[in-house]
């Protein structure tokens, strides 16, 4: 008799992956998973039936840290948003991430206008209400220079998924700051768990 062909692919591994919950952002961070990083596909040799694939391009190291180059595809969900000048050329002002097949996550002042425009020392946005813990992150370094530059705004604050693997959770997105790379000064960023319920309610409604 003829071995048996797989019609389906067994579950991505235990150890990998995480149960579902119920929430909407969770559970299509493990949908992404299955779709995009261990895919189902037929084999490519007779009989060969369904596997399932590994297409995890992270590396076994830490995160990059200290402003150096990521390797080609490290981060497959960053995207770079670019605005029209009347010319030919594009103005690349603005970072961003996406979190579904029709969504960009980024800053609200990256699409408030094509005008880009990045807060600096001389004109600088206030913080009329004070720093709000709740909706934001405020991060740098008293000693050394690591901070977000100019251009960066809209981009993913950003760490390893510790349940589901090859998968990243998004933690801030890079809002503002005064100068760039000054020990001491940090930037803000907002705070994406206070505004989950928002964004699923938009992206996955």
């Amino acid at each position: 008799m003829p071995p048996s062909v797989m019609s389906t692919c067994e579950p991505i591994a235990r150890n990998l992956t995480a149960e579902r919950t119920g929430r909407k952002a969770w559970d299509k961070c493990l949908e992404y998973q299955n779709k995009l990083i261990y895919p189902c596909r037929e084999s490519n040799t007779p009989s060969g039936g369904m596997i399932r694939l590994n297409l995890c391009n992270r590396k076994p190291d830490s995160l990059i840290i200290g402003g150096e180059d990521a390797y080609e595809g490290e981060f497959p969900h960053m995207v770079l948003l670019g605005y029209a000048n009347g010319t030919s050329e594009k103005n690349w002002g603005c970072g961003g991430v996406l979190v579904s097949e029709r969504f960009i996550l980024t800053a609200g002042h990256c699409i408030y206008s094509k005008e880009f425009y990045a807060p600096n020392s001389r004109g600088m946005r206030h913080m009329k209400q004070g720093y709000n813990g709740t909706t934001q992150i405020c991060f740098g370094d008293w000693h050394k220079k690591k901070d977000s530059c100019n251009g960066d705004s809209g981009g993913p604050v950003q760490i390893k998924h510790p349940q589901i693997y090859c998968m990243y959770s998004v933690i801030g997105i890079t809002s503002w700051g005064r100068e760039c790379g000054h020990p001491g000064q940090p930037a803000i960023y907002t705070r994406v768990a206070a505004y989950i319920p928002w964004i699923e309610s938009i992206v996955w409604p």
